[in-house]
């Protein structure tokens, strides 16, 4: 036979309190820790204000300012070691993004932080988009699957036959699959 326990009536209203007290702890840590976790609050909250400095060429599509690794929005540029028919056109991307930005202010508005930890930005130099550029020279091209913004001027530099449309080549990404 199972035997009751009774509290005294004081006694019965603390244990009350403290069970409510913790049930509706233990609720909002579950309603609101999903939220702290989803990709979308840690890049907002990993994502800082305007980076402005003069930028260190990392590649392509890469800058460093102070410390921060920064990711060209909407541009894949051509891999370091990457070669369009028999234009080095991986070296020729570094290069170009490197005569853009050399010793000038670069003005960095951060969009994303990708899954590198990198913060994908937008980034103008002497008042020029530099993935704009980049696209537009033929040293990169639009990356569709995160944007379409330089699709016009990837289309100018296809028309023009800049860059690595000159020759023959395999996409940024074909190319890192393969290699």
């Amino acid at each position: 036979m199972a035997r009751i326990i009774r509290f005294p009536r004081r006694r019965r209203s603390i244990v009350l309190e403290v069970a409510v007290g913790c049930g509706a702890a233990v609720a909002c840590i579950l309603i609101l820790a999903p939220m702290a976790e989803t990709p979308a609050a840690a890049a907002t909250e990993a994502a800082p204000a305007t980076i402005v400095g003069v930028a260190g060429v990392v590649d392509g599509d890469g800058l460093r300012i102070d410390g921060a690794r920064i990711r060209l929005h909407g541009v894949d540029a051509f891999e370091s070691g990457q070669t369009c028919g028999a234009q080095a056109c991986g070296r020729a991307s570094t290069e170009n993004l490197d005569r853009l930005t050399r010793g000038v202010e670069v003005r960095c508005e951060p969009l994303d932080v990708d899954r590198y930890g990198r913060v994908v930005a937008r980034c103008v130099a002497r008042g020029v988009d530099v993935g704009a550029a980049q696209v537009e020279a033929g040293h990169a091209l639009a990356y569709r699957r995160y944007s379409l913004d330089y699709v016009p001027h990837e289309d100018a530099a296809r028309r023009a036959r800049r860059g690595a449309w000159a020759t023959g080549f395999t996409s940024p990404e074909e190319w890192r699959r393969r290699n």
